[in-house]
């Protein structure tokens, strides 16, 4: 199997986000490789629903520290969140201030291609 390759986007629009999700998808993108991070769990779940996309939960993060992100900050826990689904610890704290204000996060998983660099903003357009 190989190492998912992983790319990672932040945003302040929720129609932009989910058009771009929906891009993805319509380009090969699986959803279950496509999270959608919000600083607020009500917020990042109806995203993802909305989406079709996955959440990222206990299987990604894994159980012990699931039941970690319990006891540590809602800071914390996102960070750690971010860091399991594969961004580096620097970039998961500067996305976690970015969430903090509001704005929310597009990661996503890949491990059927061999480089994963996508250009979302020039993907084919939708019907």
């Amino acid at each position: 199997m190989r190492v998912p390759q992983i790319f990672s986007r932040s945003y302040n629009d929720e129609t932009k986000l989910l058009a771009d999700v929906r891009k993805l998808k319509t380009n090969g993108y699986k959803a279950e490789d496509i999270y959608i991070v919000a600083g607020d769990d009500s917020k990042q779940d109806w995203l993802n629903l909305l989406g079709q996309t996955n959440n990222a939960d206990w299987e990604e993060v894994g159980i012990t520290d699931s039941l970690l992100n319990v006891f540590r900050s809602e800071q914390n826990a996102t960070q750690n969140e971010l860091e399991h689904l594969g961004i580096s610890e620097e970039e998961a704290r500067s996305y976690e201030k970015e969430l903090r204000n509001g704005k929310y996060v597009l990661v996503i998983r890949d491990s059927t291609r061999d480089y994963h660099t996508p250009d979302i903003d020039n993907l084919p357009p939708l019907d």
